[in-house]
């Protein structure tokens, strides 16, 4: 055995065998990494996977070390931190930005919390939760797809490199799960999702996707989540972890068949992508949570039926009638979400009309309305009150630069927009704020993908004359220029018909 100098001890070192299962799925997950930093635009950098594997190895060297005294390869913990980095997305990081620090922290300390949970929940001498799959939920959860978000369910078009990444995922994953014994629990799982999944789409089920203008209902909407490399990832590398499922054959099996099932409860209700994707993530956890404390007697309570009950006629009909109730199940809990209406945002505090209780109406321009809007919010839409809104949100913003009163923004914007107003009102102390006031000559309505996997937003395509302002402590404003623009105003809609500025962009063409 190796041994390693730490000042006058001589530490065992202990490496990777060539033949252990964690060294082939890290290679195929690297792969997948680099494929999709290359050639798929995965919007994440190569600090920010680093961060979620090398702290996760850290972590793991440190407890080793005082539980063997010995230094060991981290192979599970490098694979809780790559699996972390796949999965993990900040919004507002950008494709081809390959070396971008922005928010790596943010991905070690998910990382590490996933690791954390190994070592803290444990059931009977073992942890209860697949590690990088407990702490990904616990994420999306606290942070809210405001600020984080899972790999989107469809990556590329089917060609090239994205049929090269689908037989890695596909062709690795079964040889390594059939060789583990997993492969029988990974297909239940697979044809039990699609059939719960399947009822839903029957039924109309929608959910909105930022990778597209309409919402994904129906067949498509059975496709590209049973059709997703990222779930194809989730059946063959995650609830594939044998320190998290039953021993026994059937019982993986079942355990397969309670992931699907409750997955696709947790999916049912869900009307953005976002929320699909952490329901397919929170049935593991759930199932994980209970498998330890009610798995010993549920074989029991199996065992005890199949020797009570032994006419095959009674064992299938029971069969049956538990598939009805599971499909029930789900198809009830999928009510909600055919043909979504737009997520609303709390629409707490001071209104904007409140603040700004007139706006001109002679500084409105013709609103033009584009393909969907009415599908969206309604054939009763009205554009010229959605573009006086606009104004009004607007005048509010510039009140509260005037006043600087980051308060007064909450009545006018939220997300991206309010962060940044927020900021600029703390970066300019005492000294000069700079602000802009907008001339229409045109306003167009369009439906666009909001950023990150949250619903759909209203966006506004507004040309016209741009005035810089600047204003002094005193509230005086002064002129420095105009200039024509064109951009998007990004507005999502809140409760009691209101209306909240989100962000301002470029007009993209």
């Amino acid at each position: 055995m190796r041994t390693l100098k730490i000042g006058d001890r001589s530490v065992p070192v202990v490496l990777p065998n060539l033949g252990d299962a964690r060294l082939h799925i890290a290679a195929i997950i690297l792969s997948i990494h680099a494929i999709g930093l290359l050639a798929l635009d995965f919007r994440v950098t190569v600090p920010q996977i680093l961060a979620g594997i090398l702290s996760c190895a850290l972590l793991e060297v440190i407890v080793q070390l005082r539980r063997q005294r010995a230094v060991v390869w981290p192979a599970s913990a490098m694979l809780t931190g790559s699996g972390v980095a796949l999965i993990l997305r900040y919004v507002g990081t950008e494709s081809g930005d390959y070396w971008s620090m922005h928010r790596w922290w943010l991905f070690a300390l998910v990382a590490t919390g996933s690791l954390a949970t190994k070592y803290v929940i444990r059931w009977k001498g073992t942890h209860v939760f697949n590690p990088s799959n407990v702490g990904l939920v616990v994420a999306f959860l606290a942070l809210g797809s405001g600020r984080i978000e899972p790999l989107d369910f469809w990556w590329a078009p089917f060609r090239g490199w994205m049929i090269v990444a689908y037989a890695l995922i596909l062709l690795g994953g079964v040889a390594i799960t059939h060789r583990a014994g997993l492969l029988e629990m990974a297909v239940a799982f697979w044809l039990s999702l699609g059939a719960c999944l399947g009822v839903l789409a029957i039924m109309g089920h929608c959910f909105a996707a930022p990778w597209s203008i309409t919402p994904v209902c129906d067949g498509r909407f059975w496709w590209t989540v049973m059709g997703s490399p990222e779930t194809l990832v989730f059946l063959l590398f995650m609830i594939t972890d044998p320190r998290t499922t039953p021993i026994s054959a059937r019982g993986r099996v079942g355990f397969g068949v309670a992931v699907a099932v409750v997955s696709a409860v947790l999916i049912a209700p869900q009307q953005t992508e976002f929320g699909a994707k952490v329901g397919l993530l929170g049935g593991l956890v759930i199932v994980c949570g209970l498998r330890s404390m009610a798995l010993g007697t549920g074989e029991r309570l199996w065992g005890r039926w199949r020797s009570s009950v032994t006419r095959r006629s009674v064992q299938w009909a029971a069969l049956v009638v538990a598939l009805v109730v599971v499909l029930s199940t789900v198809a009830v809990a999928g009510v909600g979400a055919r043909e979504p209406a737009p997520v609303r945002l709390s629409a707490a505090g001071v209104r904007a009309d409140q603040i700004v209780a007139h706006v001109d109406p002679a500084r409105v321009p013709e609103v033009t309305v584009g393909e969907y809007v009415d599908d969206w919010l309604g054939s009763d839409v009205n554009p010229t009150l959605l573009g006086t809104e606009l104004l009004r949100l607007l005048d509010v913003e510039t009140l509260a630069l005037v006043r600087r009163d980051p308060e007064i923004l909450k009545a006018a914007n939220h997300g991206v927009r309010l962060r940044e107003l927020r900021n600029r009102i703390e970066e300019a102390g005492e000294g000069p704020i700079a602000g802009e006031v907008y001339e229409f000559d045109s306003m167009h309505l369009k439906v666009m993908p909001a950023v990150g996997q949250g619903d759909l937003i209203l966006g506004v395509i507004g040309s016209g004359t741009q005035t810089q302002v600047a204003y002094d402590a005193d509230s005086t404003a002064e002129i420095s220029r105009s200039a024509p623009f064109t951009l998007v105003f990004a507005m999502r809609p809140g409760s009691m018909d209101r209306w909240f500025l989100v962000a301002v962009s470029e007009d993209p063409g």
